[in-house]
């Protein structure tokens, strides 16, 4: 069981991403770029470097 650790979830661009993964991929053209949903990261436990944060394309909040 996973319950009381800390969990990275990561999911391609989908429905996914909008109802909880902490990051989201977006596959597409020559660049990959991805989106931080700082809610889920804030609830999942995972510490998360700054500097990954500052990377993100847009962070996104449900």
């Amino acid at each position: 069981s996973l319950a009381g650790h800390p969990v990275l979830s990561i999911s391609e661009r989908g429905t996914e991403c909008s109802v909880g993964s902490m990051f989201c991929l977006n596959v597409g053209g020559p660049r990959i770029t991805f989106e931080a949903n700082l809610d889920s990261i804030a609830r999942s436990g995972v510490r998360v470097h700054p500097s990954v944060l500052k990377l993100a394309r847009r962070q996104a909040t449900p």
